[in-house]
């Protein structure tokens, strides 16, 4: 995992202010496989941004953000990257992940991502 230039400010911004720039939302995108702190959002948007479907932070020093997608969302998508988002619109990434081969869909499976944070 990468942490973005974006991040690395927010998160500064965040806990000292709660800045309305907190992440928001997951999306999901088709990419290249590459990773760069340089990147601010997704190099192929696939699906709508996804609020979270739960944000976790009971464990000292963790959060911990989910978003489900169903299988009918994911029916006949190439997933290859995902971002934590502030906002709906692609460009104000936390961070971005990646894998060299695509998980394609075929409308039987949906999708889980969680993704846990530790401060240090």
């Amino acid at each position: 995992m990468v942490s973005t230039d974006f991040g690395k400010s927010g998160t500064a911004v965040a806990v000292g202010s709660l800045a309305s720039n907190r992440p928001t939302f997951l999306m999901i995108g088709s990419g290249s496989g590459t990773d760069l702190t340089t990147f601010s959002g997704l190099i192929a948007v696939i699906g709508s941004p996804k609020a979270f479907t739960s944000t976790d932070i009971s464990t000292s020093k963790k959060i911990t953000y989910q978003g489900d997608w169903t299988s009918v969302e994911m029916s006949g998508l190439s997933l290859r990257e995902f971002i934590l988002n502030a906002g709906s619109v692609d460009g104000k990434a936390w961070n971005y992940e990646n894998f060299g081969d695509a998980v394609d869909f075929d409308g039987s499976t949906e999708l889980r991502i969680e993704l846990t944070w530790e401060v240090f």
